[in-house]
């Protein structure tokens, strides 16, 4: 049987199509004649770096597109700068994502518009309204990303890992559909710009490890990360981490030295942003650590952004504890005692805001923290032991005091009660302590789990199987052979 050609998201088989760009070598088509089909369609192009993803200049985001081009080399790549025009992307990342988006188009009744990334790979064009704030989400229930303003996307004729991009359908009918119609997941909390009345609360209480300038101001000068010894292994590590991150290629994972690995360059993103607010950078000293990562279709400082968002929000119970704290705790007899223990129950809570609620310190880190002394700091913290408030932690890498954490039970399995398996002949609801057989009323033979059968029954489902092993021969009672009928007296081999 002759064997199918792969179809494309349109129907057609590959071979059969007729993109609106030919398969040609991508030298040899005009990239002016492309940029002009784009700029008739109302979308705004941007020169690519030749074989990827990422635009030449940094600040695509604003900058015209005539000013792009003017230092565009002459075999740059393509890309369209999403949010123009309405103009948004439906980026799948696996096949079954892929056929999942074709048949949203289907049950829209859209015909798909959109580039071939790959010989199984699709992104789809259209037009909507974006929701203020959004710039990048994801598709529902699938592995994917919806690409909205400061986004871009790298499109026909580019040739990126050696295919050569081509289109599918007319770009110059792209569909209007609602942003809620959409098959893409984006929360409020991704917007990427903090409220000004959480600011101003974060700024009055002056905590570290946040990245807010306003909060920096309130602060005392001495800087806390430094006189711990913090600070200079950490910007080590995500300086490392950095130099994985540039050196991998676009859509594999980031290699560590210690064989470890994160799963996409977008993680390695957030961990260095997460490592560096601990050190309380601040947004642009982040970007500028991190630098411009090849092939990115995002800035950096949106991820960044969003990370300190994210972060913002994990935070915001500590937060809330942190403002409702009193000044004095009863976990002492004495005035003084009381005093210290508010003191040191409000440095503790600043260090788990910045490090991690996880994260155990010594005593002369939460006595720095809520300026005490180490003494007094010392009793202070066996007394919130003994009242609950804070827990004595060691593993193999570090130890020391913290917040009590929630105990997590882990979930138990429950006993698995005994199933009686019922046969054609057996009744389809049993009464306790009755017989499984059909018509029968009388009581089980035994009170155990798997008795099922009256006295008679049972004899009877006995002599049942026991014939079954039993030679089929007139008389003979010896045992069949395996895969036969008859005993060996009998021929069965």
């Amino acid at each position: 049987m002759a064997k199918r050609k792969p179809r494309r998201a349109d129907g057609a088989t590959t071979e059969a199509a007729s993109p609106l760009i030919d398969l040609q070598p991508h030298s040899t088509i005009s990239v002016l004649a492309t940029r002009k089909m784009f700029n008739a369609a109302g979308l705004t192009t941007l020169p690519l770096i030749p074989g990827g993803k990422s635009c030449v200049i940094k600040g695509w985001t604003t900058m015209p597109s005539s000013d792009l081009w003017e230092e565009a080399e002459d075999d740059a790549n393509i890309g369209l700068r999403c949010g123009d025009g309405g103009l948004g992307a439906l980026d799948p990342d696996d096949e079954r994502a892929n056929r999942a988006i074709a048949s949203w188009h289907k049950g829209m009744g859209i015909d798909p518009v959109g580039v071939v990334t790959r010989p199984d790979r699709m992104q789809y064009y259209l037009l909507t309204e974006f929701p203020e704030g959004f710039h990048r989400g994801t598709l529902t229930d699938l592995n994917g990303d919806a690409l909205g303003p400061h986004s871009l996307s790298c499109t026909a004729p580019s040739r990126v890992n050696g295919f050569q991009r081509y289109l599918v359908g007319d770009i110059g009918q792209l569909t209007y559909v609602q942003f809620r119609d959409l098959p893409v997941t984006w929360a409020a909390q991704h917007k990427l710009t903090i409220p000004a009345e959480l600011e101003g609360r974060l700024a009055e209480l002056g905590l570290y490890g946040l990245g807010l300038r306003a909060t920096r101001a309130n602060t005392n000068t001495l800087d806390c990360v430094r006189l711990f010894g913090f600070s200079e292994q950490w910007i080590e590590e995500a300086g490392r981490l950095a130099s994985r991150l540039h050196a991998t290629k676009p859509g594999h994972p980031v290699q560590l030295e210690s064989g470890a690995y994160y799963p996409s360059r977008s993680e390695a993103i957030w961990s260095i942003t997460r490592t560096l607010l601990k050190v309380d950078w601040d947004i642009e000293k982040i970007c500028e650590f991190i630098g411009h990562v090849p092939g990115r279709m995002v800035d950096i400082e949106d991820d960044v952004r969003r990370c300190q968002a994210t972060l913002i929000s994990e935070r915001m119970p500590l937060i809330e504890q942190l403002e409702q704290l009193p000044e004095t705790l009863d976990t002492s007899r004495h005035a003084t005692g009381r005093a210290t223990d508010g003191k040191v129950m409000s440095g503790l809570l600043r260090l788990a805001i910045q490090f991690g609620p996880e994260f155990g310190h010594e005593t002369r880190r939460v006595g720095f923290m809520a300026g005490r002394s180490l003494d007094p700091t010392h009793n202070s913290l066996k007394r919130l032991i003994v009242a609950g408030r804070v827990e004595y932690y060691q593993d193999k890498r570090r130890h020391g005091y913290r917040l009590v954490q929630p105990k997590v039970q882990p979930e138990r399995k429950p006993k698995s009660a005994h199933v009686i398996r019922l046969r054609s002949w057996d009744k389809p609801f049993i009464l306790a302590g009755e017989c499984c057989r059909l018509g029968c009323t009388e009581p089980r033979a035994s009170s155990r789990k798997n008795a099922k059968y009256c006295v008679t029954h049972r004899t009877e489902n006995q002599a049942r199987w026991t014939n079954r092993a039993r030679c089929v021969s007139s008389g003979c009672t010896r045992r069949r052979v395996a895969g036969s009928a008859y005993c060996r007296g009998h021929g069965g081999s």
